[in-house]
């Protein structure tokens, strides 16, 4: 075993993720498989619409975003309705980001998953509670 005072930052990083990326894996690809099961029940989805509805009524048990990837326009937090836009508009916003937002304000968990260990292509997965 390796003194950690005697590593520097770089090298205490390097040894620390040799450790993680194993669990950090495990757990992404536990992530997917549940939420390709999720949909073969239709309890999840992929589709920006259905997603947004299912968020607005609370219904997103986890939520998968595609890391770096945006969706311009945003969703109306009353009604779950998808308005896309440009996010050159000042009043453009990111709906993966909304909803993530509104994901946790329902205690839905948000997971950021890096593009090539995304399940779909869209952008988003989510698994419902319901």
């Amino acid at each position: 075993m390796t003194n950690p005072e005697v590593l520097t930052l770089d090298q205490l990083r390097a040894e620390a993720w040799r450790k993680m990326e194993p669990l950090y894996l495990a757990r992404l690809a536990k992530l997917v498989d549940d939420y390709q099961v999720a949909k073969s029940r239709k309890l999840g989805s992929d589709d920006l619409s259905q997603v947004a509805a299912a968020a607005t009524a609370g219904r997103i048990g986890t939520l998968l975003v595609e890391a770096n990837r945006q969706i311009p326009g945003r969703i109306q937090p009353g009604t779950g309705e998808v308005q896309l836009g440009d996010l050159a508009d000042p009043d453009t916003d990111d709906a993966l980001d909304d909803l993530a937002e509104m994901t946790l304000r329902m205690k839905g968990q948000v997971v950021i998953i890096p593009a090539k260990r995304m399940p779909t292509t869209t952008g988003l997965a989510a698994s419902y509670r319901f």
